[in-house]
């Protein structure tokens, strides 16, 4: 239900960014996708304000270098914009109200369909 679930198309690559506690989201699908065995194309983008913050990283180390860290940086659009396929893929956004908005509204900036950009944010919620 709702619009943060994964595209019933599973050749559609999928670049999920998450900052702070917005990693939980991503923590059900990956944990899913590796019990279920089902492959697809997905990076994870994770921002954290220090190493000791990033929540699962058992879970999302399985992900090999598709599980890339941003750890003590502000978010940078163009940063998280090199992983993501302007032409084919999904960017799903997940984290603190400001940071979703911030990163949404750059990606279209830099040409991403607004269509293809789902987000999911905690209200309130400040620190990443």
């Amino acid at each position: 239900m709702g619009d943060f679930v994964l595209p019933k198309d599973p050749s559609i690559p999928l670049v999920f960014v998450a900052g702070g506690i917005g990693c939980t989201p991503f923590r059900s699908i990956i944990k899913y996708l590796i019990d279920s065995g089902e492959k697809r194309n997905i990076k994870l983008i994770y921002l954290a304000a220090a190493n000791s913050e990033v929540a699962f990283d058992d879970v999302f180390s399985e992900l090999g270098d598709k599980f890339i860290k941003i750890i003590g940086a502000q978010a940078d659009v163009r940063q998280i914009h090199k992983y993501i396929d302007d032409t084919s893929g999904y960017a799903y956004i997940s984290g603190p109200e400001p940071m979703v908005e911030q990163l949404r509204d750059g990606l279209v900036d830099l040409g991403v369909d607004r269509q293809a950009i789902y987000t999911d944010f905690f209200h309130n919620y400040v620190n990443f």
